[in-house]
């Protein structure tokens, strides 16, 4: 895993002190990315980016985050994209200075906008700065694998992969949540937007939230899931086709620059 953080001033109030809080929030995540660390800022926009990497593909220094394109898009990254193999296959007329795949979501996402995470076949918390319409968004992968915590306040979005790296920023309080303290204690799970803080949300699974110098655009769902008639009319012909889409899972997480361990349950 990684772990992704930054602030986003829209607001466009005095932050002088941005930087060393996006050091900071890196420190408190330093456990999800062991191998690299880096951060990111555009004065002009009040953007500021962190990130802490756990190396998988591409091991070299061309996969450190934040990762910036000529055009100034910036992106910061936790996850892996299953398929960007066949993906960076349809951009063949780009040109690429390494093998991640966050450079391949990063030229998709220039390429198609935000459709782009249709695209995707993966696990994945995203942060990217268009910084064509000078907008954040924060992207979440279908199912939530990938977490993604988020606050607004006094003109300020704030995100993380993780709540304690927001609760080091000076503006934010652990104020208990009374109603998600309920829900944990009745049902053992508190569902997004809510955390068990005041003021701090977690964004849904198969969303994406967009920001803008004007405030919150929107936020939008991408995916959900369908319920279709099984084709199949007998027993065996549905645990053949089971059979084949575990083996095509499997297949597709196999991808990697570094060893692979399952853990099975007993």
């Amino acid at each position: 895993m990684c772990g992704i953080n930054g602030i986003y001033n829209f607001s466009g109030q005095h932050l002088n002190d941005a930087s060393d809080l996006i050091v900071t929030m890196n420190k408190k995540i330093a456990h999800r990315g062991p191998d690299d660390n880096g951060t990111w800022k555009d004065d002009s926009n009040k953007v500021f980016f962190g990130h802490q990497r756990l190396s998988i593909i591409d091991l070299s220094a061309a996969g450190h985050q934040p990762m910036l394109d000529a055009n100034g898009n910036c992106i910061v990254f936790n996850g892996e994209i299953y398929n960007y193999k066949d993906l960076k296959k349809s951009l063949s007329d780009e040109s690429f200075i390494g093998d991640s795949d966050t450079e391949v979501l990063m030229k998709l996402l220039a390429k198609n906008g935000l459709n782009a995470v249709n695209s995707l076949n993966g696990m994945f918390a995203f942060a990217y700065w268009n910084n064509n319409n000078k907008s954040l968004s924060l992207v979440r992968d279908r199912i939530g694998k990938k977490p993604l915590y988020y606050t607004i306040q006094n003109g300020i979005l704030a995100f993380s992969s993780e709540v304690r790296a927001l609760l080091s920023l000076p503006w934010v309080n652990a104020i208990p949540d009374d109603e998600s303290l309920y829900h944990f204690l009745t049902f053992n799970q508190v569902s997004s937007p809510k955390t068990l803080f005041k003021n701090i949300y977690k964004l849904a699974p198969a969303s994406i939230l967009t920001i803008d110098a004007n405030g919150v655009d929107e936020i939008k769902t991408y995916w959900d899931i369908e319920y279709k008639t099984i084709q199949e009319k007998d027993e065996k012909a549905i645990s053949q086709r089971i059979n084949d889409e575990l083996i095509n899972a499997i297949s597709l997480r196999m991808v990697s620059d570094v060893p692979v361990g399952a853990f099975l349950s007993g």
